[in-house]
């Protein structure tokens, strides 16, 4: 956790010659030295299942891509493409508990992320676009709107979208395709503006791990990118060497995921980073392991 001097990313802050490991305001932490961070392991190659399981009679049809965020977890049902909202409890996927709460984005919807403020969605919708809706209240999805823009990903790139994770800063995503079995990067210059959208010729060829590309996801930290496949029911994994740089990253291993799941359509990390959520499209549930973190 960083501190800012103007634009400027604080890596040491010292009292004297003591170096301050970290600053609070009150019982709010605002500050952690580089130093005193441990490293977090967010391989999924280890992982262990949990056995506990989510699943909700009410999402029709199956489920789809999923996130967790903002101590709410929101899944996509793939086939009558909406968006639900859920309390999540970041260590226990079974006590997920419904708000009640959905709205249909329609447009044949797999994935989608959230502005880092809540106040927009862009999601793709299996093929060669993306778009974009705001929402009224932050992270209330029932104040969604109709759609403001549908872009398509530039480049001659993207032709079945499946997956899409975003830079938390909102400047940057990539994109899992199933028509070309590689995972775009496209840049917004202006931050979680979707209309800015560029591409700088990135991405990374996964035809030779899988056929099937359904779902991705990135560690917190932006250095571990993971994604799953459904024809052989396997989770792939890169490590980045840069943070968020896909030009960086190199193949690190497999991990076969069946059983229990048979059809992987989600894939997530908790907020805390310490668990990995498999959304089982086949099955539809959804389903946790622990990391060895």
């Amino acid at each position: 956790m960083g501190l800012g001097l103007g634009t400027t990313d604080l890596s040491k802050v010292y009292l004297g010659s003591t170096e301050i490991s970290k600053i609070y305001v009150g019982s709010t932490l605002i500050y952690t030295s580089a130093s005193s961070e441990p490293d977090v392991d967010y391989s999924v190659l280890g992982m262990t299942s949990d056995t506990n399981t989510f699943s909700d009679a009410g999402i029709t049809g199956g489920l789809g891509g999923a996130r967790e965020i903002n101590g709410h977890t929101w899944i996509i049902g793939v086939t009558d493409y909406k968006l639900y909202d859920y309390t999540a409890t970041h260590e226990d996927l079974n006590s997920i508990s419904s708000n009640s709460k959905s709205f249909s984005l329609s447009n044949t919807a797999q994935d989608f992320a959230f502005s880092s403020d809540g106040s927009k969605i862009i999601y793709c919708a299996n093929g060669s676009v993306f778009r974009h809706r705001d929402l009224g209240t932050a992270w209330d999805i029932t104040t969604l709107g109709s759609i403001i823009d549908t872009v398509t990903f530039p480049g001659s790139t993207t032709t079945e979208s499946r997956g899409m994770v975003m830079k938390p800063d909102g400047t940057r995503i990539f994109v899992l395709d199933n028509g070309t079995s590689k995972i775009y990067q496209y840049d917004f210059t202006s931050s979680n503006e979707p209309t800015s959208i560029t591409y700088s010729s990135i991405e990374l060829d996964i035809s030779s791990e899988g056929t099937n590309n359904k779902a991705i996801e990135m560690s917190p930290d932006g250095l571990t990118l993971v994604w799953a496949d459904a024809s052989n029911d396997y989770i792939y994994q890169y490590n980045l060497s840069s943070s968020w740089d896909l030009n960086s990253a190199v193949y690190s291993g497999s991990l076969d995921i069946n059983p229990p799941v048979s059809v992987p359509a989600g894939i997530y990390y908790n907020e805390s980073g310490s668990k990995l959520i498999l959304v089982d499209g086949g099955d539809e549930v959804m389903d946790q392991y622990s990391l060895n973190n």
